[in-house]
Formats: C-alpha cells, sequence, structure tokens
C-alpha cells in the first residue's frame, strides 16, 4: 500500500546563493579588506570592502577562473551608496 500526499499547488521559487563573506578571503588571499557584502554573479564574486576603517568604501571584482581581483576605481562614502552600485551591477564586469 502506497501513502499518497494531497498534490501542493505549484509554485515557483528563485533560488539566490548566498557568498558567506569569508568565501573571497578563503579563495584570494590577496584581498585582505574587511568584507561587508558578498555577491556571485557570471563567474565572479563581487565584494563591497573597506580597505582600511574609516576609509571609503570600494568594489572588488574576484574572478574565479583566473584567480585574480580588480578593484573598481570608484569610492564611495558609505556603505548604502556603495550597496546601491552593487545590488543594480551599475559597473562593467
Amino acid at each position: 500500500m502506497s501513502t499518497r500526499y494531497p498534490r501542493e499547488d505549484t509554485k515557483q521559487i528563485k533560488i539566490v546563493e548566498i557568498t558567506p563573506l569569508s568565501y573571497p578571503k578563503y579563495f584570494f588571499p590577496k584581498l585582505q579588506d574587511v568584507i561587508h557584502a558578498t555577491r556571485e554573479y557570471d563567474g565572479k564574486i563581487i565584494c563591497i570592502v573597506e580597505p582600511q576603517m574609516g576609509m571609503g568604501f570600494r568594489i572588488a571584482i574576484c574572478d574565479l577562473k583566473s584567480k585574480e581581483v580588480r578593484l573598481l576605481n570608484s569610492r564611495y562614502k558609505s556603505a548604502v551608496s556603495a550597496e546601491n552600485a552593487f545590488s543594480n551591477l551599475s559597473f562593467d564586469l
């Protein structure tokens, strides 16, 4: 005798991969800045970093294939403004 479960309504679920803050430092030892947020996109890990306490925030792009880290030239005065650029991906990868 088999047990049948009532069929649930099918819903679409969006799966978002969360990258731990320690992940970039583990794979990219060259990245020594304080990491505030990370996001994985198109084979790259994008991080909001603060090089030193009180300095402007920057965006780092870590390439998983080449293992290179590139800091963007733009500096942001607050984490909020960096997060805005970060969430919209308003820069070239």
